[in-house]
């Protein structure tokens, strides 16, 4: 019953916002803090996002409905170059108020967080260690996108970079 209601509103807000386009301010979101380094054949690289997460984009989560933000990790030496994948997937529990977050570079660890606050932190954090093999120097690329979601009655289909201006958040480190 609730999942129904929520998705009519859900629905209702993007399809607004999408009407309204050219006076809708969606986020422009950045990584901040960004950092790569190696020691001992062990790679770790750290970003933080910042203002990726405004209010409309809580109340898609709220929808009930799991929403991935995606991560292409980029590690690029003079002999190889090696493409990684990761989500950070989320779904809002709307009986117990809570949201459930999902971190596949944190080894699919799973957080159950009680506060917006506490979770668009969360959901911001992207940490990653890896053994490798690489020869320095290496640089690191780490960019951030939204999904399109099917949402509604009618299986309408959103792109959620609109909450996002149609900008995916990068960074580039080059560890020496």
């Amino acid at each position: 019953m609730f999942g129904g209601i929520f998705e009519k509103a859900i629905t209702a807000t993007i399809s607004l916002g999408m009407m309204l386009f050219s006076s809708y301010q969606g986020n422009t979101p950045s990584f901040a803090q960004s950092r790569a380094f190696s020691r001992s054949n062990q790679i770790t690289v750290q970003a933080t996002l910042e203002n990726a997460f405004n209010e409309d984009f809580r109340q898609i989560l709220q929808s009930g409905h799991s929403v991935a933000i995606d991560f292409t990790l980029t590690l690029r030496s003079q002999q190889s170059t090696e493409i990684i994948s990761f989500q950070h997937i989320a779904i809002y529990d709307p009986l117990l108020c809570t949201w459930e977050l999902t971190c596949e570079e944190k080894n699919n660890r799973t957080f159950t967080i009680d506060s917006w606050n506490e979770f668009a932190n969360a959901n911001s954090d992207f940490h990653f260690q890896k053994t490798h093999d690489m020869e320095t120097p290496i640089e690191v690329n780490l960019v951030a996108s939204l999904p399109t979601v099917t949402m509604g009655q009618n299986n309408k289909s959103f792109d959620l970079m609109i909450f996002w201006n149609y900008h995916k958040p990068y960074c580039n480190v080059i560890i020496l």
